[in-house]
């Protein structure tokens, strides 16, 4: 049962007091922690001792200063005084975003939201107390700072009287906020499921199948924050990484940590993560979906361990004083070959050769003149004669050099001395055959083994080495296939047509001096684990997951061989070519295949109105993902059928701004800059999503992907649509972006699954619009 308690004002006064003494504790807590830091430095201690005690109390002394302004609890849990509540009997507890005591060893005046006796604030319900008699929540003025005075309100849960049916006003009521500025955390209001998926043991990799508005990205930020809580020292020993999809989408997230407590947390974007170059050349779609397939993996494997050439093992004598040692051109390229069927990575394996070529060398030399000490090995694996046969039969190369020469079809040496023989795919040719050849680094455990499945490319032009526009088509495609290098490493792997998109146009260029597009960079990351495993994370969190090519989530893997994933997403909202149609596939490339997949369909954000209209859309769409839900009955969904898009724009903002919360407007990227200056022109103060400021933001329908705004106008659905191969799913992705409010504006005939879906038996157009809250204004369409 909920309930306001009789005495409301005196119980509102004493929690007030309470704050109050919560934050001159935590007023004396900063103040404190720097003394400590002073006294830290001039510690009586070993100076290794003294810079880790420094370095310790300057990092709680920044983060208490560093706190965001706010309230310090939003809850509190009165235990029942019985057996059952153990050490918790009769105690009492408030519940905030971190943990507040006077000292390390007092008792808490706040509890932390990621403690354990604080999981039962989530999950007490009637049917499972959990000892707790009362569950306190505390509703606090919108945008408070944490004065006292902006607590406003307060409502208790007998959990031991409850009957279930009666839903929090205080949760209701912090869910429903309008959104203005970045995200803000849900520690106040998260639910069973989600806190299920939040306290998952750090050593499981989950996976979150999340409709729009269910707060996938929220559990996978407060996921983050609470491994940090309960594995301090492995996660930042081994470190955390954030990956959303693009810079605005991080943005938009980036004060969810810090509110929580936590700062320095890396969030990135896989773009960024494997910026070996500036993105300064182009790909069309079919030469990107190529360059992203699966089977790029095996084909950069093979043009690498290209240069791998046992056979040009050449007789070798070292020069020691008066001695010379040989080995013959048999032993080492058995030595050579040795190495290569071990699978190391390809740094790894010159290195391996130069300490079995040593170790000959070693052998010879004892058995004429006695023990050899460290000194000599280190001088002897350096000599000339040493690194000459490293140099021919196991190079050093880089990642820009194997795949220039792959793009150009440029065959090295040891490519064409592989040539005669080839029997099969691969077969003879120098590196193939290696069992761990799919791995997404060389000898890395638990990374995913390649799979390779069908192209899905099409039959579009080719690649080219400048943007598209304004390119003469016949100059970027090029029908010859050669016999260097990339015939020889695609063999059996791409057809003529795959392979003719990959050629490169125009003049060759050297490493030095090649142009790279983003497909490029994937490719060069795969090069690059290849040679050298990167350095891992304990644990990484994948927002928008859906969206990863196989390649890109091979260069994740890499980056987490032995650590877990939290990976986000909407099968539904993939918008990329290569997209992924089911969770179990992608989690194979991302080396996770035993990783558990949960559905969240009930939205806490999205309004039934907007939720019924994308679920319309849904249907029409290539995947396989439950219908969702909403929790919040009511919301709008206007559509205007209208001349001038611009005027109409206009005129639906300004309705908008009429009301409380952000206002987006969202359109095809090719008409985001004339919709910006027809709201200059009206005087409406806008701004884009990567530098927000105005309570209006225009957004690319490119870059919507994961913000949310109050209310949202999207103009024109028909080019949305039609701007891309997967545009439906574009436009399922614009429609959600809506909490309150969503006004369709259009000229064109707006796209059939809005129109009217046989599966559903109310249409949305023509008016009247039987669907809830749904409303149509301006012209019929049709």
């Amino acid at each position: 049962m909920t309930s306001s308690p009789p005495a409301l004002g005196d119980a509102l006064s004493q929690e007030r007091t309470y704050h109050d003494a919560c934050r001159a504790a935590l007023a004396a807590l900063v103040d404190g922690a720097g003394e400590q830091v002073v006294a830290g430095q001039d510690v009586s201690a070993s100076g290794a001792d003294a810079e880790v005690l420094g370095r310790g109390l300057r990092t709680r002394a920044r983060d208490l200063r560093e706190l965001p302004a706010g309230p310090l609890f939003f809850g509190r849990l009165d235990f029942a005084a019985s057996e059952e509540a153990g050490d918790h009997a009769g105690q009492s507890y408030h519940i905030g975003r971190v943990r507040l005591a006077p000292d390390p060893s007092a008792p808490p005046l706040v509890v932390d939201w990621r403690a354990p006796v604080a999981r039962a604030f989530y999950q007490a319900g009637p049917h499972d107390p959990r000892s707790v008699s009362v569950r306190r929540r505390f509703g606090w003025a919108p945008g408070s700072r944490g004065d006292s005075a902006d607590l406003t309100g307060l409502e208790d849960e007998h959990l031991e009287e409850a009957d279930g049916t009666r839903p929090s006003a205080v949760v209701a009521a912090e869910i429903e906020r309008p959104r203005i500025g970045p995200m803000r955390d849900i520690a106040a209001t998260i639910q069973p499921e989600q806190d299920d998926l939040v306290r998952a043991d750090l050593a499981a990799s989950l996976c979150v199948q999340g409709a729009p508005g269910t707060g996938k990205t929220a559990v996978g930020l407060h996921r983050a924050a609470y491994l940090l809580y309960t594995y301090p020292e492995r996660v930042r020993r081994g470190g955390m990484l954030v990956l959303g999809p693009n810079r605005a989408f991080l943005a938009h997230i980036s004060e969810v940590l810090p509110t929580l407590g936590e700062s320095g947390v890396r969030q990135s974007t896989l773009d960024d993560e494997i910026a070996r170059h500036p993105v300064t050349a182009w790909d069309d779609d079919g030469t990107a979906r190529v360059k992203h397939d699966i089977r790029m993996a095996e084909v950069l494997r093979r043009a690498l361990y290209a240069r791998v050439r046992p056979e040009a093992a050449h007789p070798l004598t070292v020069p020691d004083g008066s001695y010379r040692w040989r080995v013959p051109a048999e032993e080492l390229e058995e030595i050579v070959r040795g190495v290569r069927a071990e699978e190391p990575s390809y740094a790894v394996g010159r290195e391996r050769v130069r300490s079995r070529v040593l170790h000959a060398l070693r052998q010879r030399a004892e058995l004429r003149t006695g023990p050899r000490g460290e000194a000599w090995a280190r001088k002897v694996s350096r000599a000339r004669p040493v690194t000459a046969l490293l140099d021919a039969v196991w190079p050093v190369v880089r990642p820009e050099e194997v795949l220039a020469d792959l793009l150009a079809d440029r065959a090295p040496a040891a490519a064409v001395a592989s040539r005669n023989g080839a029997r099969s795919p691969g077969a003879g040719f120098p590196g193939a055959g290696f069992p761990g050849a799919g791995s997404p680094g060389a000898g890395s455990p638990g990374a995913g083994s390649l799979v390779v499945g069908e192209s899905r490319t099409g039959a579009d032009s080719g690649a080219c080495a400048d943007p598209p526009t304004g390119t003469d088509p016949e100059t970027c495609a090029d029908s010859r296939v050669g016999t260097g290098s990339l015939a020889l490493a695609a063999d059996g792997l791409l057809d003529t047509d795959e392979r003719r998109r990959l050629l490169r146009t125009g003049p060759a260029r050297s490493a030095r001096t090649a142009r790279w597009s983003a497909a490029d960079l994937v490719l060069l990351d795969e090069l690059a684990g290849l040679i050298e495993r990167p350095a891992g994370y304990e644990h990484i969190v994948i927002d928008e997951a859906q969206d990863l090519s196989p390649m890109e989530c091979r260069a994740i893997a890499r980056r987490s061989p032995f650590g877990s994933l939290t990976v986000l997403g909407d099968l539904a909202q993939g918008t990329t070519p290569w997209a992924a149609r089911s969770w179990p596939d992608l989690l194979r490339h991302l080396g996770k295949r035993d990783a558990g997949v949960t559905a969240l369909t009930t939205g806490f954000r999205l309004p039934a109105a907007v939720a019924e209209l994308a679920n319309r859309l849904l249907l029409r769409l290539d995947v396989e993902v439950p219908l969702s839900r909403s929790l919040r009955r009511g919301g709008e969904a206007a559509v205007t059928r209208a001349g001038d898009l611009a005027a109409a724009t206009v005129a639906a903002v300004r309705e908008a701004l009429g009301q409380e919360g952000s206002v987006a407007v969202i359109a095809a990227d090719s008409r985001t800059a004339a919709l910006g200056e027809a709201l200059a022109a009206a005087g409406v103060p806008a701004s884009g999503p990567d530098t927000p400021g105005a309570r209006v933001t225009v957004v690319p329908a490119s870059v919507a992907k994961g913000l949310e705004y109050d209310h949202v106008v999207v103009v024109e659905p028909a080019a949305v649509v039609r701007a891309e191969e997967r545009g439906l799913h574009r436009l399922y992705v614009v429609l959600t972006r809506a909490v309150s409010r969503l006004h369709i504006v259009h000229h064109e005939p707006l796209p059939d699954p809005l129109l009217t879906d046989p599966l559903l038996t109310d249409p949305l157009l023509p008016d009247p619009l039987l669907t809830a809250g749904l409303r149509s204004t301006g012209e019929p369409a049709v």
